[in-house]
């Protein structure tokens, strides 16, 4: 059953509480919880990912205008379409910035935010979206990239895979275990890839 429009139960309609300015806006994402300091996060063309209060849209309290303000800013590769929280964190997440073909992780510390790390590789002709995966039974920090004009999209591993389930063994990234990053392979595909959803289940 398709949900009811507006028109038939206005009561589920959402009311405007607030207009903000945001130079050329690439992408969005709301808080994982709520509370009074929940921040969202807003994505412009130039790199720069505003920080912003939301006050009583993140609490059962009425939202006011007045609470809902910028508050901070930290600074990504150029044009970061994708935002997406790291599973398991509700203040850090990574961006895809398709402008300088990288991803980004960031951490949220109340109203600032700080790059604590960067991938870049010749084999990302096009990033346009990212996601961590679930693991089950083995440990590890895996994400998945669409690359939209290579066509193809491409698994990179940044921290070490523990077989939890399975003896204990541990085994860190590259040839020596002490690379910070690891491409897991990629699949090519006939089409141009603009969002991918994945779970490592086993």
């Amino acid at each position: 059953m398709w949900p009811y429009t507006f028109e038939v139960d206005p009561s589920w309609k959402p009311a405007v509480v607030a207009v903000l300015d945001q130079p050329m806006p690439t992408a969005v994402i709301a808080p994982p919880t709520g509370g009074t300091n929940a921040r969202a996060l807003v994505a412009s063309q130039d790199g720069t990912i505003a920080i912003y209060q939301v006050g009583g849209l993140a609490t059962v309290a009425d939202a006011s205008a007045d609470e809902i303000k910028r508050v901070g800013e930290v600074k990504v590769g150029r044009n970061p379409v994708c935002l997406a929280y790291e599973k398991g964190s509700k203040d850090s997440f990574i961006a895809a910035c398709r402008g300088d073909r990288e991803i980004v992780w960031v951490q949220i510390a109340g109203d600032y935010g700080s790059v604590t790390r960067t991938l870049r590789d010749n084999r990302l002709i096009d990033p346009v979206y990212v996601e961590k995966q679930d693991t089950h039974g083995t440990e590890a920090a895996i994400i998945t990239v669409a690359d939209f004009k290579g066509r193809k999209v491409v698994n990179y591993r940044y921290s070490d895979a523990v077989f939890a389930t399975n003896g204990g063994a541990r085994f860190g990234m590259g040839a020596d275990g002490n690379d910070q990053f690891e491409c897991g392979g990629f699949l090519e595909l006939p089409g141009s890839p603009f969002c991918v959803c994945a779970t490592n289940v086993n």
